[in-house]
């Protein structure tokens, strides 16, 4: 709206590293303890300048630094995919883990929308869906508290519960279910059964699940998935 920014975006140079990997590597950026003086080894970065009138669209989980030389004034916002799943799942995971230096921001309604894609997913026979995006939407559904930030407090006013799964979600403390929950206990079911519904149709139980999320590539997508008619019985929901 006025003023400039400045963006620097972070690329990994391996695409195929596993999101552990990817975390270390992104974490060696964000610790302010480490006196960098260059970029840390496998990473590329990769400035924008934005004026007036201009806009950037930012993928999930891409590493980025703000930078404003003037006083400056910008609008933005934000939305979830189906075809990003797997990057969403992968900050949501790395902001539970790491929040206190990844982020600043919080998006509260997050759970809710994910619970409403998951209830459309019965009616979704126009759009392709992948393996490893359904996986990851699936596994933040049943497992919520692990995705919760940091920087949320146990009274906030959120439908979390506490959640199990993740290699490095022990020592996670339990969530406190808000009395207020934003979203509606039908609809909640309605996603746990069709979540769980979804991991049957790709033969897989909570800890397979975790596996594709931990020793897959962190962007990689998987292959193209047919659900049938095994999730007929829900599109009268």
């Amino acid at each position: 709206m006025s003023g400039m920014k400045m963006w620097a975006i972070y690329d990994l140079e391996d695409a195929s590293a596993s999101r552990d990997e990817a975390a270390d590597t992104f974490y060696s950026l964000c610790n302010i303890d480490s006196n960098l003086c260059q970029l840390p080894k496998g990473l590329a970065v990769e400035v924008v300048v934005l004026y007036v009138g201009d806009m950037l669209f930012m993928p999930p989980g891409k590493f980025h630094k703000v930078y404003m030389l003037l006083m400056t004034f910008a609008v933005g916002g934000h939305l979830l995919s189906y075809l990003t799943m797997h990057l969403s799942e992968w900050s949501c995971f790395l902001d539970q883990l790491h929040g206190s230096l990844f982020t600043n921001q919080e998006h509260q309604d997050t759970l809710l929308v994910l619970h409403r894609m998951v209830v459309a997913i019965p009616r979704l026979s126009h759009c392709k869906l992948y393996h490893h995006t359904m996986v990851a939407l699936c596994t933040m559904v049943l497992n919520p508290g692990q995705y919760m930030p940091q920087c949320t407090s146990e009274d906030d006013d959120l439908p979390h519960r506490p959640g199990k799964g993740g290699k490095k979600a022990k020592g996670r403390k339990a969530v406190k279910t808000s009395k207020n929950n934003l979203d509606s206990k039908c609809c909640i079911n309605q996603a746990n059964e069709i979540a769980n519904c979804v991991l049957q149709v790709l033969k897989l139980d909570s800890a397979g699940a975790v596996s594709v999320l931990d020793d897959q590539p962190y962007n990689e997508v998987g292959d193209e998935v047919e659900l049938g008619g095994a999730l007929a019985q829900f599109q009268a929901y």
